[in-house]
């Protein structure tokens, strides 16, 4: 992370101009979470001097998190997935709940129509209506699963 003391010492390290690439990296200047953007910054770590920076997607990070959660769960468990803030997921995500569809239990909780609902994807449920080849919505998951949401009070 960047400090304001980096910030203010960058001013007198002026690697644009010595040729001094060697010590840059990437530096997440705003750590992202799955419901804020992170920032990622290329330049050098000791002195905070920034080339340039650019956002780190929060819904990437949102499906990349969902995806392992789904592919490390026990047999038998319940996986809870807070979407709340998202209306569809990947195919990575789609891809993950197939390949699991047999032995886990799937509790979703997001916004459908307006209503924040739960939709439980029991385990054993058929996933072969749901399209592999692109994102899918959460309404449009549950009508393929032939599983209404229940909203919550």
């Amino acid at each position: 992370v960047i400090t304001e003391e980096m910030l203010a010492n960058a001013a007198y390290h002026d690697h644009a101009n010595n040729g001094n690439d060697a010590k840059f990296s990437f530096i997440v200047t705003t750590p992202v979470s799955e419901y804020s953007d992170g920032v990622e910054a290329w330049g050098c770590p000791e002195c905070g001097y920034v080339e340039y920076s650019g956002p780190i997607s929060a819904y990437d990070f949102f499906n990349d998190t969902t995806a392992r959660k789904l592919k490390v769960a026990q047999a038998g468990q319940t996986i809870h997935i807070d979407a709340r803030q998202w209306v569809s997921f990947s195919k990575e995500v789609i891809d993950a709940m197939r390949a699991r569809q047999d032995d886990i239990t799937i509790e979703l909780v997001y916004n459908s129509n307006g209503q924040l609902s739960t939709l439980t994807i029991p385990r054993g449920t058929d996933f072969s209506e749901v399209p592999e080849d692109k994102y899918t919505g959460m309404d449009f998951l549950a009508l393929k699963l032939n599983i209404a949401p229940v909203p919550k009070n």
